[in-house]
């Protein structure tokens, strides 16, 4: 067991231990979400935007999740100082990107060096 495995899981006799670094080796969208997180990249977003729904699918639900998501409609505020013009915006690296990406190209975007998203 290595020091990501989880050790409330196995103290307790569950079988359900979840190793965190394989659990990112097993889905890379959740790894590139991670990274992207941790690097401040953000997407701006609608609830009625159709090409935010289908990055959202791309990513998966759990993924997505993990992503700094600014939904425009509840802070137009926000996204008006952004200078947020089409949905989805993304600004990686303090650059403002104004359309979707297939997963592989936001890697590419963000200099992720982890096992890539083939979608």
């Amino acid at each position: 067991m290595n020091s990501s495995t989880s050790y409330a899981s196995v103290a307790s006799g569950r079988s359900d231990a979840i190793d965190n670094s394989s659990a990112e080796q097993a889905d890379p969208r959740m790894a590139l979400a991670q990274h992207l997180t941790s690097i401040g990249a953000k997407i701006y977003t609608t609830d009625w935007c159709p090409t935010c729904k289908r990055q959202k699918q791309e990513f998966g639900e759990a993924a997505f999740a993990l992503l700094t998501m600014i939904n425009c409609e509840e802070k137009p505020d926000i996204c008006a100082d952004a200078g947020v013009r089409r949905y989805p915006t993304w600004e990686i690296n303090g650059q403002k990107y104004e359309r979707g990406f297939p997963l592989t190209e936001l890697a590419q975007l963000s200099n992720y060096s982890g096992s890539a998203p083939d979608r």
